[in-house]
């Protein structure tokens, strides 16, 4: 076999390939041997059945695409070889189909390779991360919130007021246009909260200033879009019955209270109020910190992407897409029960839109993952066997299983170690951006970064 490297356009490599004769006759003896071994032949053993019933029973043609397929594989497995190249897909190849028996055969082979990106000049890249100052709003609002997580419900006997929790047993009436009742539903029991943005104005109305026993009663219209397709768009009357009123006390400042929040296994202690706000400023600034570089590690990683000129298109695009379309379709199974056609449907969101807007996403997700592959290149990035392990055993707690299962299972799965595996070193490639690109402290961004609120910070140390 003789090759010669034809050119490269974009990201297909063209290859030449001449194959004499000899090499064409024993692909072809190979190809009979293969079919040989799989046709049943009643009077011939397995193996042995002559080329000529071979040929009657899969035609000629078919035994020379065969043997055309065997030699073409084999080529290309040493043609990527010889010339180091990356294919991301099995190669393409034209001008084959005359494959004959005792004469040479020339044709050429396309192989698709991840696209080049061509790094900018790391050090002329410069982000904007956002100052950190913990304000006593900050620290007030995260007290609260834990505070609330810690509440108690007392009962008390009186008439339900702002922000109490009403349990009471409830009957649902779907009303017909005229107001008389069409179909009732089974008497559930559960309990309401006065406080929260999703209870129904209607219902808050009708509970506030009853009491233990009484009854009460809200009528109210369903939105078209509600979950529940069966009370979608229905006229509805809640008939209530107040089983008990509770109120919420929160747990008292205090030692006890700041033990619970910042070490609650540990032995630390925090006798006063002052060094308790001391120790959660520390623990909330850190965390800010993290948040806002890799915030600036991101927009950094946006930056590369904007100036690398990579293109993406072929067998990587092709497979995001169909990658987040089968994740999409599966939450929405998993979370509403119904197929994604369903729901683009039901929303009026015509497939040619969402596959748009799928395009851009599966387009920017490629990028980042070859310029986050490239970086790690340059970097020598190396993940080791004890970062594998111990994302395993993050993996294990944020799935709540048993970690010996979990490894057994990536370790099983060559596709799930190697997801892991480029996760982690392109992880370690954005991190080291820290140190490579030009990284400004400002008070407020330039432009808004895609972020949580500020203060929703976790105050347990890592």
């Amino acid at each position: 076999m003789k090759t010669e490297l034809l050119g490269q356009e974009k990201n297909i490599v063209k290859v030449k390939v001449d194959f004499d004769a000899e090499e064409i006759a024993a692909s072809l003896n190979e190809a009979i041997q293969a079919l040989s071994l799989k046709v049943r032949v009643p009077g011939f053993r397995n193996g042995r059945v002559p080329r000529k019933v071979i040929e009657m029973r899969f035609g000629r043609d078919n035994l020379y695409k065969e043997a055309l397929s065997q030699i073409l594989t084999k080529a290309a497995t040493q043609i990527a070889g010889d010339y180091d190249l990356e294919a991301i897909a099995p190669p393409s190849y034209n001008n084959a189909s005359q494959i004959r028996e005792g004469e040479p055969l020339s044709c050429e082979l396309f192989f698709e390779v991840s696209p080049e990106v061509s790094l900018p000049e790391l050090q002329d890249i410069e982000v904007e991360k956002l100052r950190v100052n913990v304000t006593d709003e900050m620290l007030h609002d995260t007290v609260e919130k834990f505070r609330k997580n810690l509440l108690e419900l007392n009962p008390v006997e009186r008439a339900a007021g702002e922000g109490d929790v009403v349990s009471m047993t409830s009957v649902v009436h779907i009303l017909n246009p005229d107001g008389n009742v069409k179909e009732t539903e089974s008497p559930e029991t559960y309990a309401v909260d006065l406080s929260a943005s999703l209870t129904r104005a209607e219902v808050k109305d009708a509970l506030l200033g009853k009491s233990k026993g009484d009854a009460a009663s809200a009528e109210f219209v369903v939105e078209p879009d509600f979950q529940n397709q069966k009370l979608a768009g229905k006229r509805l009357r809640y008939d209530m019955t107040i089983k008990e009123v509770q109120e919420k006390v929160l747990p008292e400042m205090g030692p006890k209270f700041y033990k619970q929040m910042l070490d609650p296994q540990g032995d630390a202690v925090f006798e006063t109020e002052d060094v308790f706000r001391a120790e959660l400023t520390r623990r909330m600034a850190a965390n800010l910190e993290g948040k806002f570089l890799a915030q600036a590690i991101d927009e950094a990683v946006s930056r590369i992407m904007d100036a690398s000129g990579v293109e993406v298109s072929g067998t990587l695009l092709r497979q995001q897409i169909e990658f987040e379309w089968k994740r999409d379709d599966e939450e929405l199974k998993k979370r509403l029960g119904m197929s994604l056609e369903e729901y683009l449907h039901k929303n009026s969101i015509s497939p040619g839109q969402y596959m748009k807007d799928l395009l851009g996403k599966a387009e920017s997700t490629v990028k980042r993952e070859l310029v986050l592959e490239e970086l790690a290149k340059k970097f020598e990035v190396e993940v080791t066997e004890e970062e594998i392990s111990a994302e395993l055993t993050t993996i294990a707690q944020v799935l709540n299983a048993e970690p010996m299962k979990i490894r057994s299972t990536y370790y099983r799965n060559e596709d799930l170690m190697t997801q892991l595996v480029s996760g982690l070193r392109h992880r370690k490639a954005a991190w080291a951006l820290r140190e490579k690109v030009r990284i400004k402290e400002v008070d407020e961004l330039s432009r808004p970064a895609p972020t949580e609120a500020e203060g929703q910070a976790q105050v347990k140390e890592e």
